[in-house]
């Protein structure tokens, strides 16, 4: 199933260091309806976990983690990099509605608790300007 097209978008990121980071990014999807962002939450092409290897010859892996603390629906997936130990990559999708915000933090080191609490400001701040709700 391919993944729905939003009607609008917004997006901010930043890195502490851009070549070791942490670096997060968050983005602001408004679709036509719920249903529609629903299926942008779950459309997925891979059955979880896998392992795959891009054409430049890296390897990675992929798994499903607990959903987020936030929202109403949602999912984290975690890639890591299967030739380096320092490699952690989060991304989050939750959905409000017709909207989704969606995470991601790349990081050095497996650090769920921040991006627990950087996916806890990014929807507080969404939800208090009331693009969101609980």
């Amino acid at each position: 199933m391919k993944r729905p097209k939003p009607i609008a978008e917004a997006h901010v990121g930043w890195a502490i260091d851009a070549a070791n980071g942490p670096i997060f990014g968050e983005r602001i999807e408004q679709f036509k309806d719920s249903t529609t962002a629903e299926r942008a939450v779950n459309t997925t092409k891979v059955q979880l976990p896998c392992e795959f290897t891009l054409p430049d010859g890296s390897r990675w892996r992929s798994e499903r983690l607990a959903p987020p603390a936030v929202g109403g629906s949602g999912r984290i997936t975690l890639l890591t990099s299967r030739d380096r130990a320092d490699s952690y990559n989060y991304q989050v999708k939750i959905r409000s509605g017709s909207v989704v915000v969606s995470a991601v933090l790349n990081i050095r080191y497996s650090d769920p608790s921040r991006l627990e609490r950087l996916v806890g400001i990014a929807w507080r701040k969404a939800r208090n300007k009331g693009v969101v709700q609980e």
